[in-house]
């Protein structure tokens, strides 16, 4: 509780500015609390209300955390006006405060007024506050030891979040052991490779399906030995890796030369074939019959002398393609 000679010293500044003020037919800040008397912890409201001339700048008080030792503030609620009249205003400010401290207060809100250059502080009407305690009946009051925290068994509910997280990191723990010995062994991941015949099958199917279709019978000269020649490219290309679908003949034959290939296939009857062919699609050369047989055989005996026989199952492969290349040229005859 705040000493007997303190209150009398605040009492006497209080009286003291308030005479000032009057003589001077200064503003006056009406102060007030919707309480006089809380319990330890209770929120109270105090209101600032002052009615002024226009023409005077007043500012409230900006507390942080204490209004006055002992009371605290809880919270800072927006400035209002409540009228504004003629030359005259009349304006608010409320703050929530509360205490936990029990004792009786007695204090006073100082604000700001400025009159053109001349700032000056004044103090508002005196304000009392009580802070009670809860009263506590001593004769019936027992005293109980502190209790041990209650340990409630966990239930089903509590558990499966966490068997859930174990359960993912277990399966992402598995998931990257697999991706790992996938990898170390090469294979795909997830999904099977499409199976790819390789290009000797594929070549020959290919000059099966051009046979076939009698293109060059339907007078389609330059269509034959555009598919025939890709034919050609595709299976360099994606045999030997020789880049041949974007080149001319005469780099294609030059690539070759300086390649295995020209040591299993006699280069100069492919030259004569691309010069046929580069004659039928670009000069309107319209081969012979026999020319346009001999290009076709060409081809055929240049897949066979070099096709691939030494990888995995590559012989096998290449065997059934010319059977079923041989069947299909019985049955045509």
């Amino acid at each position: 509780m705040i000493g007997r000679h303190v209150k009398i010293v605040w009492i006497t500044l209080l009286l003291a500015l308030s005479a000032a003020a009057a003589r001077g037919q200064e503003p006056v800040v009406k102060a007030t609390i919707d309480k006089d008397s809380i319990l330890i912890g209770d929120h109270v409201t105090l209101s600032l209300e002052i009615s002024l001339d226009k023409s005077h700048q007043f500012g409230f008080p900006m507390f942080k955390d204490t209004i006055f030792p002992g009371i605290e503030l809880v919270e800072d609620l927006p400035m209002d006006t409540l009228r504004s009249e003629g030359g005259g205003v009349m304006l608010q400010k409320r703050y929530i405060i509360t205490s936990f401290d029990s004792s009786q207060y007695y204090f006073a809100i100082p604000y700001l007024l400025q009159r053109g250059s001349l700032v000056d502080t004044f103090l508002s009407e005196p304000l009392s506050l009580y802070v009670n305690t809860i009263p506590i009946d001593t004769a019936t009051y027992v005293m109980y030891d502190i209790k041990d925290v209650v340990r409630y068994p966990l239930t089903f509910k509590e558990i499966l979040p966490w068997l859930l997280l174990g359960l993912g990191i277990l399966l992402l723990i598995l998931l990257a052991i697999y991706i790992y010995i996938r990898w170390k062994k090469k294979q795909p991941t997830f999904f099977k490779p499409k199976k790819v015949d390789p290009p000797y099958v594929v070549a020959m199917r290919e000059l099966q399906k051009l046979k076939e279709e009698k293109v060059w019978q339907q007078n389609k000269i330059k269509q034959y030995y555009s598919r025939l020649t890709d034919i050609l490219r595709v299976y360099i290309e994606d045999g030997y890796g020789i880049q041949a679908m974007e080149k001319t003949s005469q780099e294609i034959l030059y690539d070759l030369e300086g390649s295995e290939l020209s040591q299993k296939y006699p280069l100069i009857k492919l030259r004569d074939m691309f010069t046929v062919a580069d004659l039928a699609k670009f000069a309107k050369y319209t081969p012979a019959p026999d020319e346009n047989e001999r290009a076709y055989i060409t081809v055929i005996e240049f897949v066979e002398a070099t096709k691939p026989l030494d990888g995995p199952g590559e012989v096998e492969k290449n065997e059934k393609a010319d059977e079923e290349i041989s069947a299909k040229e019985q049955q045509n005859q």
